[in-house]
């Protein structure tokens, strides 16, 4: 699933640094045309090219319009958005998957996210170095 988004309005700071943007309610749910909530997704800027990785939440009591999108300040530095950049915007929202969410956790806000994630890959690449020497000394 993708949508087009042609506005952005900044986030409440309680929301800001939590990972997750917050889009109009009806785009959230669990029919082919909507994202599943706290779905990570992938917010592409097309006229710069740049993209970042974050959850997908409803509007709950945040105002935000039927096309646009409610995103922090760093995630608009992400974006490449100029300062003060509201409307006539190329957002791209889709759907992504295990390296979607991946990419998420290695560049999630929450330091706490970040370290674990790597720890997590560490952990795995010495378990199959291990696997792989283990096995190679059966054989050899």
């Amino acid at each position: 699933m993708t949508i087009k988004m042609s506005e952005v309005a900044s986030l409440p700071k309680e929301d800001s640094n939590k990972g997750f943007v917050r889009v109009l309610g009806r785009y959230i749910g669990s029919g082919k045309e909507q994202f599943i909530r706290k779905e990570v997704v992938r917010i592409t800027n097309t006229k710069t090219r740049k993209k970042i990785y974050r959850e997908v939440v409803g509007h709950g009591n945040f105002k935000v319009s039927g096309i646009g999108i409610g995103i922090d300040y760093d995630d608009r530095v992400a974006l490449g958005l100029e300062r003060g950049e509201q409307s006539n915007l190329d957002l791209v929202i889709s759907k992504t998957g295990m390296v979607g969410e991946l990419l998420f956790n290695l560049n999630h806000p929450d330091r706490a996210v970040r370290y674990a994630t790597r720890g997590n890959l560490q952990g795995t690449a010495l378990g199959l170095l291990g696997a792989t020497l283990g096995a190679l000394s059966l054989l050899g």
